[in-house]
């Protein structure tokens, strides 16, 4: 048997998921993306005749595709920092519902870029003639157009508003400095429904003050 579950459970607790394994190896599924695990397993030969559980073991998933329930990662990936001189202008991330009517949202969780080098571009919708959702800030150093978003002020969450539900992404680095880069969550869903009557309010609420540095459209 294999008991996981999030870093630091306690097997037999009844906060882990046991499964029973007759191979091996075994391959976990349903994780989910860049999420940290713990792990124990146990041998069962009889009812009556079970070992103790091992040693605890932990792993961490990778990134998922940017896809709906999907991740949306920078060039360097989950755990390296992107390259200088990067550009994908002419081969842009798009990220599209996988249901048709649905439209994209992506959160992210975590985000840094050498501000004023290098910039994050967002389109609403599914090229970069779409409208782009910029940023506020000014055109960077070494040709960086404005609009982008840089430094390590979390942008977004940014919602599609085009018919296609789609978000185009366009990053740009330069010759020299690098980051972490960032790290995003996609969701796919419907569109609201907005009834005559119905109430809009910004993120802090029908009591709260919204909260600083906050982009969303």
């Amino acid at each position: 048997e294999i008991e996981y579950g999030p870093v630091g459970f306690a097997p037999g607790t009844g906060t882990g998921t046991v499964v029973s394994v007759t191979t091996n190896p075994y391959i976990l599924t349903g994780l989910s993306p860049l999420t940290g695990y713990s792990f124990y397993v146990r041998t069962v030969c009889e009812a009556d005749n079970i070992s103790p559980w091992s040693n605890v073991g932990n792993f961490t998933t990778t990134a998922a595709p940017p896809v709906c329930g999907g991740n949306f990662i920078d060039p360097g990936g989950a755990t390296g920092q992107y390259g200088n001189n990067f550009n994908n202008t002419a081969t842009p991330v798009v990220i599209c519902p996988t249901n048709p009517g649905e439209i994209v949202t992506v959160t992210f969780s975590s985000f840094n870029t050498e501000a004023n080098w290098d910039a994050l571009y967002v389109y609403d919708g599914p090229t970069t003639a779409s409208p782009l959702i910029a940023s506020g800030n000014p055109a960077g150093n070494g040709g960086i157009p404005a609009g982008g978003y840089w430094g390590t002020t979390i942008p977004g969450p940014f919602t599609s508003t085009h018919p296609s539900g789609c978000l185009t992404f366009v990053f740009r680095s330069d010759g020299f400095g690098t980051r972490d880069g960032w790290t995003a969550n996609i969701t796919c869903a419907p569109p609201p429904n907005y009834c005559a009557g119905d109430h809009f309010y910004d993120n802090g609420g029908p009591t709260g003050n919204y909260t600083n540095n906050i982009t969303s459209t």
